[in-house]
């Protein structure tokens, strides 16, 4: 799976691999030990998925601004070390 995590079985506490994007698409995991299923009820996936999608893009932005600050970071790093 890509994007595996694990959480654990809410019958015997078994973690169980998913794949969170795969969940909100509506598959269902089973728990390797007691065989229960997990997954998001149907009338759930629609708002799942687009939350999902907003955190992604949240997730995007707030990397794209991190890398910005480093870099500008780096640059006043040369500035000072060159003028040094």
């Amino acid at each position: 799976m890509i994007n595996e995590q694990k959480i654990p079985c809410p019958i015997c506490q078994t973690k169980i691999p998913f794949d969170a994007q795969a969940l909100i698409r509506g598959h269902k995991f089973s728990c390797p030990s007691c065989f229960a299923v997990i997954g998001i009820a149907q009338e759930s996936v629609e708002q799942a998925t687009t939350v999902f999608e907003e955190f992604k893009e949240l997730s995007k932005s707030k990397f794209s601004s991190k890398n910005k600050k480093q870099r500008k970071g780096n640059k006043q790093n040369q500035i000072t070390n060159s003028t040094l």
